[in-house]
């Protein structure tokens, strides 16, 4: 019957989720004319009708529920919609702390629930702390995600933590709504984000004011909260004064819930090593930390009723301090329902106690349906929940009963939960990662104790060294940092190795990723057949995942067969930098510069390892043939040794093979195939591509006293009547030169007035003129002069641009780019752009779904 109900309630909860996140829109709200087919069903129904009446009626109840919540986030969102694009760029806002999960991370942030509306702007910054309480009171607010300039605004004048959950806060920073991804392939913040109920984000913020909480007036819960978040705090900023960055990372993120404490490289490595579950607190560490409780308490009370009974409270604290995520909640539910069934009182199974936890869940937040938190933590209990329950049907070899044999049987059950949580969460990461991980068992196995153990050591350290006991703290966090630094070492070369995992593109992981769902449910069917019976496969089941396979394959084939004749050129989002992927008929591929990469006191941003590496596989390209680097500033060059150390890359081409050598460092054996190139220089990638270098003459590239903006490289793609050029950094002076040389294609604005306006028509007809602009040097003032745009007079227009202190893209240049071109998008507020062409028409749209052509 738990079953029935979760089946029901999910059933129902989905649809107004899926319309909402997939299509951007609201199902209709139930009438009463729902009920009569219903009734008819149920009419046509005898023995089974108790049942499907309490099925429908629950998922006709999780409908409902989720509609409501789906509508009151909806609200949320155009509210916030509204005020950004009404106060311009900065706003000025009241809000309560709700989450400082963040605040250590890589970018500094809090969730904030902000008391925002129609003139909030010019009031708040007269108030004080009894002002705030005032905006604050009685209101709920929209739930925003604030990025902090710096994080000095969140400590006291003596050092410790003046931010605590549920102290509110005057805060000035830019507003604008959660939007898509920032490239094809990337985080979705939209599916991330709203199901947290999260609308907004708030960057280059700051705390004007702020005011605690007082005692008065506070429930005992709030006040135990408040002061298990401070512990919180303090144990994660003594970690992290004793440890390295990337180790500190480990343990706030596996211990404590603390969310983007890991450097990307290390991210990206333990991920595709198969441990990320180690590093995010779920039920595998309240599993650990109940076990130690238990043995504990054990021995103390002697009573395994007591020690189980004392153990639940203390689950609750830890669930507190680590953030109250839904894995750590799920588990502790799990805990408390076992222990009560293990007394007698309840006598359900494991399988029942996870049904009815994720009931519960959903019942009291059905958004939780569409967190990928959520799907992975209840995948893997059930996976780990079936595995065993075949592995205890299946005929056990007679081990023994002396210390080899524990040793033995342990070992056994610890691979059984290992694999079957592997098994349970792999549909779930080919679906949302595009990846699996081949060593993740394995990995997993080596890891969890030395992570544990490291972690113990260094908080044991720290704890030491605050109590005065300097020398034994010394031992215990040398030690801790010993253990976490070969964690991380292993972790990252593991992660870079070729067979550690396997990648997907879109295609294959959404085709994939259902053909695993299916076979899953059809493993399901036979394990609930084996609760009366010995379990087999339904026939039924079987043909659902064949019709699954059949349908999934062919969907693969007739995308790869529609896109053999279509080149795609990509302008990806990756800052303050330049980044375009041209992929052409057949899987040539060639890379126009690599984005931005620098350092921060205590982050690293590097576009390589962030952004075109996730990108390039999502789009299942595993290798670059050509890559040219228009010049040598690193907010061009700085992701491209991440594609070389992975050695994805064939050829380079640049001004200069000795800079270049400089850039790669100690390549190796991977280093690839340099080339120097010049005006007049020209190559065929496939086919039909044709790439003509059209800038800087020899002269110029070999000059060392010429300023490399004014050597760079500048290509013109030509796929059959489609023209793209791409300028790095030129400016006006030597656009004048180029037009003169007469390498740009003649034309004039007036004679591309017969081109359709945005959106009149989604493909735009390719004529003699140039379609695609990269425009230089980002939209400067000193470049895209009108002598140059006229010349080109390009269809669409994209500037590459991110948060930068140079003013780009200028005014000026916007006012010409807007008389020359049909279309200006640009990646700082558009995303990404994808241009696909079959050398007649082209079309162009953005990550985030903007149609421009």
């Amino acid at each position: 019957m738990v079953t029935l109900a979760l089946a029901g309630f999910a059933a129902g909860a989905s649809i107004p989720v899926l319309a909402w996140l997939s299509l951007d829109s609201t199902v209709p709200a139930l009438s009463a004319g729902v009920l009569i087919p219903a009734a008819l069903l149920l009419a046509l129904l005898r023995s089974q009708r108790l049942r499907v009446f309490l099925f429908l009626l629950l998922c006709l109840l999780g409908y409902a529920r989720s509609r409501g919540a789906v509508l009151a986030v909806m609200s949320d969102y155009s509210e916030c919609s509204s005020l950004s694009s009404a106060s311009g760029a900065t706003v000025r806002f009241a809000a309560r702390v709700d989450d400082i999960s963040s605040l250590f991370g890589e970018n500094c942030a809090i969730v904030v629930s902000a008391f925002l509306g129609p003139g909030e702007g010019e009031e708040t910054h007269d108030r004080g702390k009894a002002g705030l309480a005032a905006a604050c009171a009685d209101r709920s607010g929209m739930r925003l995600l604030v990025y902090l300039e710096d994080d000095s605004a969140v400590y006291g004048s003596s050092g410790d933590i003046a931010l605590l959950e549920g102290d509110l806060v005057e805060i000035e920073g830019v507003l604008a709504p959660v939007e898509g991804p920032k490239w094809f392939g990337g985080p979705n913040q939209r599916s991330i984000y709203l199901p947290q109920r999260i609308v907004g984000i708030v960057s280059s913020a700051s705390i004007l004011a702020s005011a605690s909480a007082r005692p008065t007036g506070l429930t005992l819960w709030t006040r135990l909260k408040r002061a298990i978040c401070s512990f919180r705090i303090r144990i994660a900023r003594m970690v992290l004064s004793h440890l390295p960055l990337a180790e500190a990372g480990l343990v706030n993120s596996a211990f404590l819930g603390m969310k983007g404490t890991l450097p990307d490289s290390v991210d990206e490595g333990v991920r595709r090593c198969g441990i990320s579950h180690l590093l995010s607190v779920s039920g595998m560490h309240v599993g650990m930390i109940s076990v130690g409780l238990v043995f504990f308490l054990r021995a103390l009370t002697r009573e395994d009723t007591k020690a189980l009974a004392y153990t639940i409270p203390l689950l609750c604290l830890y669930a507190v301090l680590a953030g109250m995520r839904v894995a750590i909640v799920r588990a502790v539910l799990m805990f408390a329902l076992a222990a009560i069934s293990k007394t007698g009182s309840l006598g359900w199974s494991s399988r029942r106690i996870a049904e009815a936890v994720a009931f519960v869940i959903l019942l009291a937040d059905p958004l939780q349906l569409a967190q990928v938190s959520f799907q992975l933590s209840f995948a893997a209990t059930y996976g780990i929940i079936v595995l065993s329950s075949f592995a205890s049907d299946a005929p056990r070899p007679d081990l023994g009963q002396g210390f080899a044999a524990r040793i033995r049987r342990s070992v056994k059950d610890t691979a059984t939960v290992y694999l079957g949580a592997q098994i349970g969460v792999a549909p779930f990461s080919i679906l949302h990662f595009r990846s699996i991980s081949l060593v993740g068992g394995p990995a997993t196995a080596v890891s969890a104790p030395i992570l544990t153990a490291g972690a113990m050591f260094s908080l044991a350290g720290a704890g030491l060294h605050a109590v005065g006991l300097v020398a034994p703290a010394a031992v215990c966090v040398n030690i801790g940092r010993w253990l976490l630094t070969a964690l991380v070492f292993g972790a990252v070369r593991l992660g870079r190795l070729p067979f550690a995992s396997l990648d997907f593109s879109c295609a294959w992981s959404r085709a994939l990723g259902c053909i695993a769902l299916s076979i899953c449910g059809a493993v399901l069917s036979a394990y609930r057949s084996s609760l009366t019976r010995k379990g087999r496969l339904r026939p039924a089941a079987m043909l659902i995942v064949g019709i699954v396979t059949c349908v999934a394959i062919v969907s693969v084939a007739v995308t790869e067969w529609a896109s053999s004749s279509i080149l795609e050129l990509y302008f990806l989002s990756v800052g303050q930098g330049d980044c375009a992927v041209c992929i052409a008929p057949g899987g040539r591929t060639v890379v126009v510069d690599a984005g931005p990469r620098f350092e921060g006191s205590d982050y690293v941003y590097d576009a390589g390892e962030s952004v075109l590496v996730p990108f390039v596989r999502w789009r299942g390209v595993h290798h670059i043939d050509v890559f040219i680097l228009t010049h040598f500033h690193s907010d061009h060059f700085g992701g491209l040794p991440a594609l070389v150390q992975r050695g994805m890359v064939s050829v380079v081409c640049s001004t200069s093979s000795d800079k270049l050598r400089d850039v790669l460092g100690e390549a190796g054996h991977r280093m690839p195939l340099l080339i120097e190139l010049a005006e007049g220089d020209a190559m065929r990638v496939g086919d039909d591509l044709a790439i003509r270098v059209i800038w800087p003459p020899e002269t110029s590239a070999r000059d060392p006293a010429v300023d490399e903006n004014e050597k760079s490289v500048v290509v013109e793609l030509t796929y059959k009547g489609f023209d793209a050029l791409i300028t790095g950094d030129i400016g006006a002076a030597e656009e004048l030169r180029i037009v003169t040389s007469r390498r740009v294609a003649g034309g004039s604005a007036a004679e591309s007035t017969h081109r359709d306006t945005l959106g009149s028509d989604p493909e735009a007809a390719v004529s003699n003129q140039l379609e695609v602009l990269k425009v230089p040097h980002h939209g400067a003032q000193s470049s895209s002069s009108s002598v140059f745009l006229r010349s080109a007079s390009p269809w669409l227009s994209v500037i590459s641009v991110g948060p930068n202190r140079y003013g780009h893209p200028s005014q000026a240049a916007l006012t010409r780019l807007a008389r020359h071109s049909q279309v200006v998008a640009r990646t700082d507020q558009h995303r990404s752009v994808r241009i696909r062409t079959d050398g007649r028409s082209f079309s162009a749209v953005t990550s985030t779904g903007r149609v421009l052509a």
